[in-house]
């Protein structure tokens, strides 16, 4: 009974203290991380085919994957949650408990890590990024790579930007052919067919590609960056915070229960030994009576032997006259 009722305690103290921080944590963090991750792979689609020596996507996409486990895990804490209140037991609960933190803590991790590269890839994009964009821009128009050529120009046109540091750098590419008035029609403001040729500075985009897409994918990255490694730092506080208080929890009912066993023992030894007493006692007072039940009956007791001595013992002048 004393067990059960520490059980009880301890499942009162998880289900309305802890689980709602865990689930309201866990679901608010999936839902930035997964919102932050996806918008950063939509946006970031076209940069991510020109800069192929950085993987630039790695760490928009291992942040969605932490955001989505995360998800599960808040879902999961508010079905059981929902459950627990109506007193639907249909499962083990530290089992539930030690799984599901777990896999918050795995999300937390994964969010770690997409932030840490999120903030590594922004430090070595620029460089990383302008020699891809330099490579790319000088075979534009090679027969046999269509699929730079249609990179380079969806660049352009999202970004409103022409060439590496400006529209002049067309001019010793493939394409260029060391002309001064020939570019890509993608760099026009308004796009026709042959408009990049014999062009009129007034009518073509005249920024570089470069600082565009590098300040776009700075700001993207340290979104990525700096959100995964607040929600982990955050997750494991929440994470760790729970586990303390449920490991500080459960060594509280532990003592209190070796305490209230110790006191029940101390109570069961004293009226043990009552009883015990109480049977010597009782028995003691049985024998006594048995032992003066069985006496015969011509014998008599110490008292009568003292008080018949005492009747037959004479005076000194009567002795003194038997002797004479």
């Amino acid at each position: 009974m004393i067990e059960m009722e520490a059980d009880d305690s301890q499942e009162r103290f998880i289900k309305k203290k802890c689980l709602p921080g865990l689930t309201v944590c866990a679901l608010l963090s999936g839902i930035f991380m997964i919102g932050a991750g996806s918008a950063v792979i939509v946006e970031e689609k076209t940069h991510a085919t020109i800069s192929t020596s950085l993987p630039i996507q790695r760490a928009p996409i291992v942040l969605l994957v932490a955001g989505i486990l995360s998800l599960i895990d808040g879902i999961v804490w508010a079905v059981l949650l929902c459950c627990w209140i109506q007193n639907a037991n249909f499962c083990d609960l530290k089992k539930t408990v030690a799984v599901l933190t777990g896999l918050l803590l795995t999300s937390a991790l994964l969010a770690l890590v997409a932030g840490g590269l999120g903030v590594d890839y922004s430090k070595r994009l620029k460089s990383k990024f302008k020699e891809d964009l330099t490579e790319k821009i000088g075979v534009y128009g090679k027969t046999g790579l269509y699929e730079t050529l249609v990179n380079i120009d969806k660049l352009q046109k999202e970004d409103k930007c022409c060439g590496v540091i400006n529209y002049a750098d067309w001019r010793n590419t493939i394409y260029g052919g060391h002309r001064y008035d020939k570019v890509p029609d993608s760099c026009c403001m308004e796009q026709k067919h042959a408009c990049g040729f014999e062009f009129e500075l007034s009518k073509i985009k005249r920024q570089g590609c470069l600082k565009v897409a590098v300040d776009k994918m700075n700001a993207d990255l340290l979104v990525i960056g700096i959100g995964g490694i607040v929600a982990a730092i955050i997750q494991i506080i929440v994470g760790v915070g729970f586990c303390s208080c449920y490991i500080r929890e459960s060594s509280n009912q532990d003592e209190h229960r070796s305490h209230v066993h110790v006191s029940y023992r101390k109570s069961a030894s004293l009226q043990e030994n009552e009883y015990d007493d109480a049977a010597a006692t009782q028995e003691g007072d049985a024998s006594g009576t048995q032992q003066s039940s069985e006496k015969p009956a011509g014998e008599k007791s110490p008292e009568s032997k003292v008080e018949v001595h005492r009747g037959k013992s004479k005076t000194a002048p009567e002795m003194q006259s038997e002797k004479t």
